[in-house]
């Protein structure tokens, strides 16, 4: 194991995620990213919104692919990555966790043991982007859980996947932010980790800002 000192760390690349209601505008996002060549990997075909939009590739897998996802997305990613894209999208992990969790469950006589593959696989799969030389996005849907807390009732936003696989997936990301629309109808991105929000930002000390401001964040770390 090396040590290193202050002078010899250098950032690696970086893992984006943004959850929202269904909508809202995730896969939008993507069109401002300022990478030349960008791949969409759609989980559930949401990517019509990117039609036409020059420089972005979208890989849309089959029903039997997407049951066997876990099996063959560390190999695509890397064979994406040495094409030289400089994002890499994964369009709603939310729903390709349920379909590959399963296809694990089909695999054991005890459930409890498809959600320890699960978890172990999405903490794989973050260790793997982690080493890989393109920056990626994934986004998610989003849970709201209603929970009365004394007299009060508040809701707490967080990215819809297993509690425990959410967890360790997005440990090494450097983002994780919540995108809404505020009362004003502006697009909104909440990424201040609190009692309401699942979420952190590793990149800039802001808490909430517009989502055309999302790829700024890098900038101002």
């Amino acid at each position: 194991m090396q040590l290193l000192n202050s002078s010899q760390i250098t950032s690696s690349n970086t893992l984006w995620m943004i959850y929202g209601d269904p909508g809202v505008g995730k896969t939008s996002l993507v069109k401002n990213h300022p990478a030349t060549h960008k791949l969409v990997i759609t989980f559930d075909q949401s990517h019509e919104v990117l039609r036409g939009i020059e420089g972005v590739d979208v890989m849309v897998p089959s029903i039997e692919e997407l049951k066997e996802m876990h099996n063959i997305l560390p190999s695509v990613i890397a064979e994406a990555a040495a094409r030289g894209y400089g994002l890499i999208v994964l369009d709603n992990v939310s729903n390709v966790s349920e379909t590959i969790l399963d296809t694990l469950k089909s695999q054991y006589k005890d459930n409890r043991l498809a959600y320890v593959d699960l978890q172990n696989w999405f903490r794989q799969l973050a260790q793997y982007m982690k080493t890989l030389p393109v920056e990626f996005l994934v986004t998610a849907w989003e849970s709201a859980e209603q929970e009365v807390i004394g007299v009060n009732t508040i809701t707490r936003y967080k990215p819809t996947m297993n509690a425990k696989t959410r967890s360790m997936f997005t440990g090494l990301f450097d983002f994780v932010g919540r995108l809404h629309i505020n009362s004003d109808n502006d697009r909104i991105i909440t990424t201040a980790p609190n009692e309401y929000t699942f979420s952190k930002n590793r990149l800039s000390d802001k808490s909430e800002f517009l989502a055309t401001e999302l790829w700024k964040q890098k900038e101002n770390n």
